[in-house]
C-alpha cells in the first residue's frame, strides 16, 4: 500500500498541489490551502511542534524523511502539505488502509 500512497503524492505534485518542507506547509496553511499534512515518522521537534500548532488540519504520519524525500525528488523531506481536496481524500484512504 506504500507503493499507492508514493503514486499519489507523484501525481500531486505533477499537478502542483504539494506544499513541501516545513516552511512552505506553514505558508500554505497560514492561508487556509492545505487540506492535509503528511509527517515523517523521524521529524524534528520543529516539524513537530508546527503540525501541533495547525491541530484544525489533519495530519497523518508516513514513512520515514529518507522516503518522503524520494518520492518527491529530494534528499529528505520531513513534511508535506496536500492542497487538494481529492488527492487529500485519495492519500488518506491511502494511509488508512495501509495500518
Amino acid at each position: 500500500m506504500e507503493q499507492r500512497i508514493k503514486s499519489l503524492i507523484g501525481f500531486a505534485q505533477r499537478a502542483g498541489k504539494l506544499a513541501i518542507g516545513r516552511s512552505a506547509v506553514r505558508a500554505t496553511c497560514l492561508r487556509h490551502r492545505c487540506v492535509v499534512i503528511l509527517v515523517a515518522h523521524d521529524a524534528s521537534d520543529k516539524v513537530i511542534k508546527l503540525v501541533k500548532e495547525m491541530s484544525d488540519i489533519p495530519h497523518h504520519t508516513v514513512s520515514d524523511k529518507q522516503k518522503l524525500g524520494e518520492w518527491v525528488g529530494r534528499n529528505e523531506v520531513a513534511i508535506i502539505g496536500v492542497l487538494d481536496y481529492d488527492f487529500a481524500k485519495s492519500i488518506t484512504k491511502a494511509v488508512k488502509n495501509q495500518g
